[in-house]
């Protein structure tokens, strides 16, 4: 069985591509609490950025976390588009625990946030991935749309592993992250 591990990491030591998107956010966002989804132009997003993007539409309490747009580096990184599908339908069930936690707790502070993300087996074999979230609000009060950004994959190849080494030892249907 793999854990999943989301450490906070101080927006500082963003990389100058995401320090640009954080300030074109805050550029749009103004004295609100976020830019609504309308504003947010995803062609802000460096294009060597934007396959390993997603956005996801927070739905009501309890909240449900909906792929609105699913990345292309993603779909091959899954082997499947998820656009339309919500995180707890296709994730395996040690990942859909760890990203509903860390999404409601996204909600919940409404600020960006930057992670280092662990996927870690048994054996404390890991691998992981830098990301980046920033919240959208269309009704200034909530956040109901999160846009996400993977910057770095550490293993690929090790990430791979841990997935089928999950669908293996799982009952539960697993389609990918």
């Amino acid at each position: 069985m793999i854990s999943v591990e989301f450490s906070d990491l101080p927006l500082i030591q963003l990389p100058e591509e995401l320090k640009r998107v954080l300030s074109y956010w805050q550029g749009i966002r103004q004295d609100r609490l976020a830019p609504t989804w309308t504003e947010f132009d995803m062609m802000e997003i460096p294009s060597s950025l934007l396959p390993m993007t997603m956005v996801k539409d927070v739905e009501a309490e309890p909240h449900v976390y909906r792929y609105r747009f699913y990345g292309s580096g993603f779909a091959r990184l899954n082997q499947r588009d998820l656009t339309g599908k919500t995180t707890d339908d296709v994730a395996v069930t040690a990942f859909a625990r760890a990203l509903r936690i860390s999404l409601d707790e996204f909600v919940e502070k409404r600020e960006p946030r930057f992670y280092d993300v662990k996927f870690v087996d048994e054996h404390r074999f890991e691998t992981g991935q830098r990301l980046f979230r920033l919240p959208l609000s269309d009704d200034g009060k909530t956040i109901n749309h999160i846009a996400s950004i993977v910057f770095k994959h550490y293993d690929i190849d090790r990430y791979h592993e841990l997935i089928e080494e999950e669908k293996n030892s799982s009952p539960r249907d697993t389609d990918g992250i």
